[in-house]
């Protein structure tokens, strides 16, 4: 018989994220009105602008989109309805409150497996460690890469 425990997760706050490409959006657009010749980095600036107001939006909206679940099994977890087998898992994160699943393979965290525990779920990291410890997946507390 498993024994399973469900947390509440979200998707970690991307604060500095939206403030660097709301900064960056403000200088490109004064650059873009100083300077109005239609040259190559006028249009450069055009494209890039419209990268930066992009990320900022999918930034933010996935700091306001509703709670998830992450389920611990025996051999593996469920991360919203996604199974990870303890065995796809190359290394465990923590980096502040955002944790990080990096599957084997993959240099950076993908963005489904980077998230943060809901702050009256204070056992979640406590039983991660645990399962990272009983399924031997490498779990280390440090800076590391994700998208977004």
């Amino acid at each position: 018989m498993s024994n399973r425990k469900i947390y509440k997760i979200l998707n970690p706050i991307g604060i500095k994220m939206i403030i660097s490409m709301v900064m960056i959006i403000i200088i490109l657009v004064e650059s873009l009105v100083r300077n109005r010749e239609l040259t190559y980095y006028f249009y450069f600036g055009i494209v890039w602008s419209i990268f930066c107001t992009v990320i900022l939006l999918i930034s933010i909206s996935r700091t306001y989109t509703k709670s998830k679940v992450i389920e611990f099994d025996t051999k593996r977890i469920l991360v919203n309805g996604e199974v990870i087998r303890a065995e796809e898992i190359e290394q465990i994160m923590i980096y502040k409150e955002v944790v990080g699943v990096k599957p084997k393979g993959k240099r950076i965290v993908p963005l489904n497996l980077c998230f943060r525990f809901n702050r009256n779920q204070s056992g979640g990291i406590v039983e991660l460690e645990t399962w990272a410890e009983e399924n031997t997946v490498k779990f280390s507390r440090r800076f590391f890469m994700k998208w977004l």
